[in-house]
């Protein structure tokens, strides 16, 4: 079983992964292929990403307290059901085009699936960033992390 300390860098480091692939996203679907919708929602992931590991690295170095209260952490929940609706209804919008107009995932520059992707992956940040202040608002609350935490 794996302990908190555990959680704790796996929490880091995919956190950190998401932000280097939204990057990479931004900079591969923005600039090169020139796919706007793509690289927006690849820049946006990567930023609820940004914020997630923001929130970890606070807490991995005890420091959370002192940057953020159960009120911040509270607008960051509902920042994060926000990316995570909106996140959604453009997966929902882009693959529902996707189909209406029988637009191919080739070539890079048109396609909405890869647009997609992004806003799924957006709303899967969005969704984390929920979680993960509600749960550093139990351990701020309580002082002590919570019996099951994510």
């Amino acid at each position: 079983m794996c302990s908190n300390s555990c959680k704790q860098w796996f929490h880091l480091i995919s956190s950190l992964i998401g932000v280097f692939l939204g990057a990479a996203a931004f900079v591969t679907f923005f600039c090169v292929y020139k796919n706007l919708d793509a690289g927006f929602w690849g820049f946006l992931s990567g930023m609820f990403a940004l914020v997630c590991l923001h929130l970890h690295f606070l807490h991995l170095r005890q420091q959370l307290e002192s940057w953020h209260s159960v009120d911040t952490l509270g607008s960051m929940k509902v920042l994060g059901v926000v990316g995570a609706l909106v996140g959604s209804a453009g997966c929902i919008w882009y693959i529902f085009i996707s189909l209406y107009h029988h637009i191919s995932v080739l070539p890079v520059d048109t396609s909405m699936y890869i647009a997609a992707v992004w806003t799924f992956m957006t709303a899967k940040w969005g969704l984390l960033l929920f979680s993960y202040c509600r749960m550093y608002e139990r351990i701020l609350l309580g002082g002590n992390p919570p019996f099951i935490s994510i």
